[in-house]
């Protein structure tokens, strides 16, 4: 886990159990346990989980998706098609407001935090794209259920169009695997 403000690690048993102890000793806040810094809350540190083999952390990201909906007596049934999705989609919403920050800028004045959060970003829905052989109709529906800032909607749609017409070109040839190795540029 990131403790969040200092962004310190901390793995999630431990801090569950910091969080016991100090409820049991009636303190209201725990302190990162490096820099003592009063800790807000935790998020996953999604660096760290993508080292993990992917078929370890797939069921994950539909666990996090679920606690994202939090339907608690409900019962969701998650189709294939959205679990591939699921990391995208928690990533969307974990990065809600770095995403609404960049949209009020222009692409000139992103910085490098940004570039890389939109990176990142594209990377995964690329993976989506490459996982489910998705067309262009299918996938710009997906990038309409992500309700992305308009600003950053009409700049990943101009990154699709740039990867449907290179996956195009490349489809005669029996190529797209080429499409794997490309790294994705912002």
């Amino acid at each position: 886990m990131i403790l969040q403000p200092c962004c310190h690690g901390c793995c999630a048993n431990c801090v569950s159990e910091y969080r016991r102890i100090s409820e049991e000793n009636n303190e209201q806040d725990i302190r990162c346990p490096r820099c003592r810094e009063v800790v807000i809350e935790e998020k996953p540190n999604y660096d760290l989980i993508e080292m993990l083999p992917e078929e370890d952390n797939k069921d994950m990201w539909v666990e996090k998706l679920l606690d994202f909906a939090d339907k608690q007596g409900q019962e969701i049934r998650v189709h294939v098609d959205v679990q591939i999705f699921a990391k995208l989609i928690c990533s969307r919403l974990v990065n809600q407001e770095r995403l609404d920050r960049i949209a009020l800028k222009t692409f000139e004045d992103w910085t490098v935090q940004d570039k890389k959060t939109m990176q990142v970003f594209k990377e995964e829905l690329r993976c989506c794209i490459i996982s489910m052989d998705c067309d262009f109709e299918e996938i710009s529906k997906w990038v309409q259920v992500l309700s992305l800032p308009s600003k950053i909607e009409s700049y990943i749609m101009a990154g699709l169009m740039e990867f449907y017409e290179s996956k195009k070109f490349l489809t005669p040839m029996g190529a797209e695997w080429l499409l794997d190795l490309m790294p994705t540029s912002v």
